[in-house]
């Protein structure tokens, strides 16, 4: 099919349908107004030429169709005309290309559904499908009279807006989730920077090799005396969330330093940030062990990289560990704990890493295309409304 119908015909074939049009239409040009034109159109010269500002207000909001007036349809009409009265001529040819071009979205609109429902083999029968729908519906007889029939525009340009939603809202959404796939984003609590801070955690950067700003937190174990309280919350709609409460018994900057029995290195789950994972670094630190909570790359304060669903955060965590074991900041044996998207970071750091006593991966991914392909009905990357716009064609 593709060697038949190759994109320039595709192309021909969609000129030869307006040039068909315009054919059709072309004897209906040179006929005059019609009813209601009579009515409306002279509002163009009620008071005077159309030719400053003031009496182009007064036309502009002399309508009286619709609670707006319908300005937009108004203003279309001084494409033609400037007085009153003018000839028709002006009038009929730019309504017939606006119908032109409302059929050139609605093939737009068309071919966009055909991508993202059927398979890439069935693309171009389905290109070749929306440009004969938008031709039929051209050449259709019951728009003959919204196209020469003047006044009728104001009807005709409340399905071209409607199209041109359709297909942006259509080709937004695609690239909203695209960027959220490949851009996680910034998020950052500086409620949660101010709290670690104020219990001994310390924020620092480094670089990796490929250029990538690397934020973490990092702290020493301490004798931490503290309680946690956990409530399971059911809001409107059925959505469960958790309440986290933490009360400290003294001042914790104060709290004494614990001998290191080892190091912890935290990884968070996707569009997060490391101080996100602040319930575990203080538990881990009051148990004696030294915490690294890094942001991994585009997350939190880190700098945008492409991000790798796992590989390539796991060099930049490499990289980390490294840097921190050759200034003696990292007390061995080394441990790794990862949530989710950080589980498997963890998963493919570890044998990239001597000395690595274990590591805990909290629910990780084994297919990182699978979970990108579930992503918008998950509400991962974005309102779950999305989904109902993107395939998973278009996800592949």
């Amino acid at each position: 099919m593709s060697s038949r119908f190759s994109p320039l015909a595709i192309l021909s074939l969609t000129a030869a349908m307006l040039a068909l049009a315009v054919w059709a239409y072309a004897p209906g040009l040179h006929g005059g107004f019609l009813f209601d034109d009579f009515g409306n159109l002279p509002a163009i010269g009620a008071s005077g030429p159309v030719d400053h500002w003031a009496t182009f207000f007064r036309y502009i909001t002399s309508g009286g169709a619709d609670p707006t007036g319908r300005p937009l349809a108004l203003l279309s009409f001084l494409l033609d005309a400037r007085d009153w009265p003018a000839a028709p001529y002006p009038f009929k040819r730019t309504s017939l290309l606006l119908h032109l071009l409302n059929g050139v979205l609605l093939a737009l609109l068309l071919r966009r559904l055909g991508r993202e429902s059927l398979q890439p083999a069935m693309h171009v029968r389905s290109d070749l499908a929306a440009v004969l729908g938008a031709g039929f519906w051209l050449l259709h007889p019951l728009l003959v009279s919204t196209t020469l029939y003047i006044v009728q525009r104001e009807a005709m340009s409340q399905g071209r807006w409607l199209v041109m939603l359709m297909v942006g809202c259509m080709a937004g959404c695609t690239s909203f989730i695209a960027r959220q796939i490949e851009h996680p984003g910034h998020s950052r609590s500086r409620a949660m920077d101010d709290l670690l801070s104020g219990i001994g955690f310390h924020h620092d950067t480094m670089r990796t090799r490929e250029g990538v700003s690397i934020a973490y937190w990092t702290a020493p174990p301490r004798d931490y005396r503290f309680k946690e309280t956990f409530q399971l919350r059911h809001n409107e709609g059925g959505a469960v969330s958790i309440s986290y409460k933490i009360k400290f018994g003294d001042k914790p900057i104060k709290a004494m330093l614990l001998a290191p029995k080892g190091s912890v290195v935290l990884l968070h789950p996707w569009g997060m940030a490391g101080a996100s994972m602040m319930p575990w670094g203080l538990n881990f630190a009051a148990a004696g062990y030294r915490v690294v909570m890094p942001d991994l790359r585009s997350q939190g304060e880190s700098s945008d990289a492409p991000v790798g669903y796992g590989p390539r955060e796991a060099r930049d965590v490499v990289e980390l560990v490294q840097q921190l074991r050759a200034a003696r900041r990292l007390p061995e044996p080394l441990y790794l704990l990862g949530a989710s998207y950080g589980a498997t970071v963890a998963l493919f750091a570890a044998p990239k890493l001597s000395n690595v006593r274990g590591v805990i991966a909290l629910e990780p991914y084994a297919n990182a295309a699978a979970v990108i392909r579930r992503a918008p009905g998950s509400g991962l990357f974005g309102h779950r409304w999305l989904a109902s716009w993107i395939s998973p064609q278009r996800m592949d």
